[in-house]
């Protein structure tokens, strides 16, 4: 006969104090002493929640965001997501070994976004010229089986999700001739899967945050100049300027990166600063205005400037809240994690330790990543991914922990390489997405396919713990389902690309461009030496690709790179509006443009090596140049300097699609090379190889196509001859 545990004599409430004078760890090695232990422990309900008390701030364990309600969830499933938690982490302190589930979407649609929905669901979108799709394929049924396809006018171009109640809320630029934000809702109902159209946003892109029904984006109408707020329900918007009027006045233009609604305030983060404003009142009308600026430098150097070219915005997911239910703001710390130009990333904590009635803040110690580790794949430092609970970083195949308290000092766990051999192969185009408290990677790549990478071989929640299904919503009543491919809205330079690409432009296609390039007030401009004569434009070729709806994953970007102007003045000076020109100089290609408001010159030459450009901004709004032109020559200019692109761009540019063209010359003979047509089979020295060769053979053929063309550019004169 077994002998009872004596422990158990004792009442329950005393064996719970008992319990908790251990660490965990010991009482998950008591757990496995004998039957009657192991019940006493994992089916008391209260045990559990007051060690998810004691130990998660404490241990830093962070809980799945998804996990069921406290109150209707039981005591094996509370026990199992603390069991999830520490074996996660003690997975990311040793030496992973990941396992992959791939999936090849319908047709091989390049990806051009995706997202994690619930550690569950991959959320894909995919698109060509001729067909445009947001996917869902169900990653917690056998087979993984294909859920919705929902069919939109243009790509996706960028995107931001929030999971809420009432539905997976999407905010998605899609890149029609007229790009747009569409807001939109995926839900299921009936075990029926639905997206809702909720709002668009006419001429806006690239979304930066969502929260409910705010919506913060960094382009509207082509203008990138300052970003803007809207209720996309109510549609009243605001512009987060400089003065009150965003345009009174000519800046030097700085891009804004990334945008957060942190209590009382905005924050927006550009190239060298993170720039503090109050929070708008749609229903007052009130406007944010500009509270302070907050400079970004290295701790190692205070004279150096941080040249931001990613940037996110992370709170502590559980935070402290008042009586009233709304969150402390003074209390909140704030992380910002940037990648500069050069690949090197920097974390700094913002603090606010003002009132709403004297706001003030303070920019704490800053962590400095100056070197990323080296890895086969060239680029697989080009991302910074945020985990689900803010609590890790996801630099491609880099993972950094991070202290999810955020405290002030700011301190960060060593970095763990993931082994390259169990990844996809990260130069095509990589959009990655991290739940981190699941261990769950999402890859999807310009191949037409995806990756879900998974750091634990068997999942320990139990079925019951989580709510991972989509949430039930019933459908609008205007919802129709898009199983058929809906009509792509592309510029017309799509339909006439290959002409193009074949230095012919059809006349269909020339008026359109010139129509689309009109600027009110500018049909009369006089500026001796100047043209507006389209028609007679000798660089009309290289101007009239519009900025690229693909992005780097566009096919032949290549080729765009060198062909496009747009394209180069976009990616080299990370401008995220529309370059539309003005005047050209009737003596060479130099042309003034404008980006919204603001006015540009660009300038191209041909040099002992190679073919150069510059790009200056004048500091003149755009209605002082149409009213008087000539002040261009006198008017301040901020030079563009290339040397402060991303870096990540260029290795984009030279690597990503290198694969395919430089196959192509091999097979045509341009290359004297022999290539595996198996790019996994490369090793580091064979990209390296492959890459200097194609450098070297596409700037030859670059400078032959100059000389054929008979491409000579001049300094900007200010005393021009008639």
């Amino acid at each position: 006969m077994i002998q009872s545990c004596p422990i158990l004599t004792l009442p329950q409430d005393v064996l719970i104090e008992i319990y908790l004078l251990l660490p965990l760890w010991s009482v998950a090695s008591l757990r496995q002493c004998c039957l009657e232990l192991q019940q006493s422990i994992s089916n008391d309900k209260r045990l559990w929640m007051q060690i998810i008390q004691r130990d998660k701030a404490n241990r830093r364990i962070p809980l799945l965001p998804y996990r069921r309600p406290i109150n209707s969830a039981n005591a094996f499933a509370v026990e199992s997501w603390i069991r999830n938690a520490i074996t996660i982490e003690k997975m990311y302190e040793s030496n992973l070994q990941l396992t992959l589930d791939h999936t090849v979407v319908p047709d091989r649609l390049p990806a051009t976004w995706a997202k994690l929905i619930r550690g569950r669901w991959c959320l894909v979108a995919t698109s060509n010229v001729h067909q445009s799709w947001l996917s869902l394929w169900d990653g917690g049924s056998t087979g993984r089986p294909l859920r919705m396809r929902y069919s939109l006018p243009g790509p996706v171009m960028d995107g931001l999700m929030e999971d809420t109640n009432d539905g997976i809320h999407l905010a998605l630029s899609i890149g029609i001739r007229s790009p747009h934000i569409q807001v939109l809702r995926l839900a299921q109902w009936q075990d029926r899967v639905h997206i809702d159209k909720l709002a668009t946003i006419d001429g806006a892109s690239h979304p930066k945050v969502l929260r409910g029904s705010i919506l913060g984006f960094a382009v509207k109408n082509g203008d990138d100049s300052f970003p803007r707020l809207i209720d996309w329900i109510s549609g009243k918007a605001c512009v987060l300027g400089l003065v009150h009027s965003a345009h009174q006045i000519a800046t030097k233009h700085s891009t804004c990166w990334a945008m957060e609604l942190w209590g009382d305030h905005v924050v927006a983060v550009f190239d060298t600063t993170v720039n503090m404003y109050g929070r708008p009142n749609f229903q007052t009308g009130s406007s944010p205005g500009l509270l302070e600026v907050i400079r970004l430098r290295p701790n190692f150097a205070a004279y150096m400037e941080v040249y931001v070219r990613e940037a996110h915005c992370v709170t502590c997911p559980e935070l402290p809240v008042t009586s009233s239910g709304s969150p402390k703001t003074s209390s909140i710390p704030l992380g910002i994690i940037c990648r500069n130009h050069l690949g090197e990333t920097l974390a700094t904590i913002i603090l606010d330790l003002g009132t709403s009635q004297d706001p003030k803040f303070r920019a704490t110690e800053r962590v400095w990543w100056d070197l990323n580790p080296m890895a086969p794949d060239y680029a697989s430092t080009m991302r910074v991914v945020v985990g689900l609970t803010n609590t890790k970083l996801f630099l491609s195949d880099i993972r950094l922990d991070g202290d999810p308290s955020f405290a002030p000092e700011c301190s960060f766990g060593t970095s763990l390489q993931l082994p390259p051999s169990d990844l996809p192969l990260l130069h095509f185009h990589p959009y990655i997405d991290f739940d981190d408290a699941r261990g769950i990677l999402l890859i999807a790549t310009s191949r037409g396919d995806f990756w879900t990478a998974r750091v634990l071989e068997e999942d320990i929640l139990t079925p019951d713990s989580l709510e991972d299904e989509l949430p039930p919503v019933r459908p609008e009543s205007h919802t129709r389902d898009q199983i058929q491919p809906t009509t792509m809205d592309l510029p017309m330079y799509y339909k006439y690309r290959r002409d193009v690409e074949s230095y012919h432009i059809p006349d269909e296609l020339r008026v359109e461009t010139i129509r689309t390039w009109y600027t009110p007030g500018c049909d009369n401009l006089n500026l001796p030496g100047w043209s507006n004569d389209w028609e007679t434009f000798p660089d009309f070729t290289r101007w009239i690709i519009p900025p690229l709806r693909w992005g780097y994953a566009d096919d032949g970007f290549q080729e765009y790179y060198i062909r496009s102007i747009i394209a180069l003045i976009r990616n080299d000076f990370n401008i995220l509006g529309d370059p539309v020109p003005l005047l050209y100089n009737m003596k060479d290609t130099s042309v003034i443009f404008r980006v919204g408001e603001r006015i540009y010159v660009v300038m191209e030459g041909e040099g002992d090596e190679e073919e150069w450009y510059l790009a200056s901004q004048v500091l003149l709004t755009l209605e002082e140049f149409s009213s008087d032109p000539s002040r261009i020559y006198t008017s301040d200019k901020c030079h563009n300097s290339p040397c402060y692109r991303d870096g990540n761009a260029d290795e984009l540019n030279k690597v990503v699609v290198v694969y395919d063209v430089s196959v192509e010359h091999v097979a045509l003979g341009d290359i004297d090379m022999e290539v595996d047509p198996d790019p996994t089979k490369w090793t580091d020295e064979r990209w390296k190889d492959l890459v200097e060769e194609y450098i070297s053979w596409n700037r030859s053929c670059k400078r032959s196509r100059a000389r054929a063309e008979g491409i000579i550019v001049f300094e900007l004169d200010p005393n021009p001859v008639n």
